[in-house]
């Protein structure tokens, strides 16, 4: 239904530009756009003419603001006549746009017109129409996909492609697209990253950040844009997230890491974050804030830490200590009067003797055996080099054999299983067949074999993946001896030492107490520990 004009009804002018649009240059900026749709305005009269503007906005996309502030408009009646530069304007996506000039503009009277395209509904509907509009989306479409080309082009060769620089670095202004320390905010990173190597205390951390009115990485860049002032307090409250933030980002290795988010479609305005598998690493593209070594062991620190530490003692064994029977980890178990504490079986703590038993030993105990071990052996990497690569190869190819020998037996074991099954699988189908067995139970029994064969199939595929794989490991045994140059005469454990030596620690089951061997020794608890180098020494309480 035409609409009778009155003298309030609002002249839309709407303009759009996105970045693609940008590149084709000044004849569809802005200004130009806005330019060429009041002059067509006041040379035909129109009457109230009002800007609506999206800048930076994808035609393919109409979650766009000043649209919909548009589209509220002209549901409420407010809109007579709307003009766009050209249908591009109003739209790239050929379903919506036919929508809105088929279906909403005439439902509410609103007169288009697209002034290059020679549009103007109040003519008559053009048969050309349906055609650009299609060739706009197709236009976007491809357009996307060019644009996917050239980013994939500048991850590959290390291109910067965020907009912002992280927190610590500033862009380069002689070299585009290049970043360097930041001298406001660099020596913060570097104190964060050590810090945390001393005792993962990240509430610590945040207190003394805040104690030191350093101001927060969002603080610091609202300063910068001049958006707040420095004085309110909230600029030096730093919370734990920011700084597992900072932690955890391989950036301050002196890498690129592109490809961390990715657009689900060229329509759609929104970002999806991506698994660390598809990311595009470049090494060496600006200064390192943390070297690749401590960037690693805070890695290992964080990972599993799913609580900072009670009563303010961290556990330097976080994620450590394990379990011989179940395989879960020990936790530490501390009284407010005493300085150590004991590691209990998390299984045990949850379920008591049920599912596991306590595998219990003192936090002083095994500083001591732990500390013995790791002097020991750092001493003999440090100024024996080629015969700690010897022994330590020696030790895998031992492991490397038990492991092998074990594979093999349990692969036997797992394929006569299988074997049974078929029988099996068999006999209860003769039966069936003979009527001997219902439909109903046979089926039941069919599924219960074939899903264990399944299972003990994938089991056989696993071991194989074992018996196959090369144990030996140069690049382990030269980590821990470039390792032992970084700890020299270590007189006391911390996190950063245990992290940097040690794959983890197995605690068996105590024996019963008063149990003696051969020589009328009581026998004490067995532990397990595996060094980085690939190397097990074997230890009892």
């Amino acid at each position: 239904m035409k609409k009778d004009f009155i003298s309030d009804s609002i002249t839309a002018l709407y303009a759009r530009l996105s970045g693609e649009d940008d590149l084709e240059g000044e004849s569809n900026s802005i200004q130009n756009q806005k330019k060429i749709l009041m002059d067509y305005a006041i040379e035909h009269r129109f009457p109230n003419p009002q800007y609506y503007v999206d800048d930076g906005w994808s035609g393919a996309n109409f979650d766009r603001p000043d649209f919909k502030r548009l589209q509220r408009d002209i549901e409420d009646g407010k809109v007579g006549i709307l003009i766009t530069k050209d249908l591009s304007r109003l739209g790239r996506d050929y379903i919506k746009t036919g929508e809105l000039l088929e279906f909403i503009f005439p439902e509410h009277g609103v007169r288009y017109i697209a002034i290059n395209d020679c549009v103007d509904s109040e003519k008559g509907e053009s048969d050309i129409i349906g055609f650009k509009n299609l060739f706009n989306e197709w236009h976007a479409k491809d357009t996307s996909r060019k644009l996917r080309a050239v980013y994939e082009s500048k991850k590959k060769n290390g291109q910067r492609l965020g907009v912002n620089a992280p927190y610590g670095y500033m862009k380069d202004k002689e070299h585009k697209g290049k970043i360097i320390p930041n001298p406001d905010t660099a020596e913060t990173v570097v104190w964060i990253a050590r810090e945390f190597l001393r005792d993962q205390n990240i509430h610590r951390i945040c207190r003394e950040l805040k104690t030191n009115q350093v101001l927060t990485p969002s603080a610091y860049a609202n300063i910068m844009r001049k958006k707040q002032s420095q004085n309110d307090l909230r600029n030096y409250d730093w919370n734990t997230r920011t700084v597992r933030c900072i932690l955890a980002n391989q950036e301050y290795t002196g890498c690129t890491v592109a490809g961390r988010t990715k657009k689900p479609s060229y329509k759609r305005k929104m970002q999806i974050r991506t698994s660390p598998e598809e990311w595009v690493i470049t090494p060496d593209t600006h200064d390192a804030l943390i070297s690749q070594e401590d960037f690693e062991m805070i890695q290992r620190l964080l990972q599993g830490r799913k609580r900072e530490p009670i009563k303010g003692i961290p556990d330097k064994y976080c994620n450590l200590i394990y379990c011989s029977d179940c395989g879960k980890r020990l936790y530490i178990n501390r009284s407010s009067d005493k300085r150590y504490g004991k590691y209990l079986c998390s299984t045990y703590q949850s379920h008591g003797r049920t599912l596991c038993s306590s595998h219990s030993i003192g936090e002083k105990t095994l500083d001591t055996i732990v500390l013995y071990v790791i002097r020991k052996y750092t001493e003999q990497a440090r100024n024996h080099p080629e015969g700690f690569r010897e022994m330590v190869r020696s030790n895998l190819q031992s492991l490397s054999d038990q492991n092998l020998k074990e594979s093999k037996k349990r692969i036997d074991q797992v394929k006569h299983r299988i074997e049974e099954l078929d029988m099996l699988i068999e006999k209860i189908f003769e039966e069936y067949a003979c009527q001997h067995i219902s439909e109903e139970r046979y089926l039941k029994q069919l599924e219960r074999y074939e899903t264990e064969q399944t299972k003990l199939k994938e089991q056989v595929e696993s071991l194989t993946k074992i018996i196959s794989e090369d144990t030996m490991n140069d690049r382990m045994i030269d980590e821990f001896i470039k390792q032992t140059e970084r700890f020299i005469d270590i007189q006391e454990l911390s996190s950063e030492i245990l992290t940097a030596f040690l794959e983890k620690i197995v605690i068996h089951q105590r024996p019963p107490r008063g149990t003696k061997n051969q020589d009328g020794k009581c026998i004490g608890c067995e532990i397990e520990i595996y060094l980085r180098c690939g190397m097990r020494v074997q230890s009892t309480t």
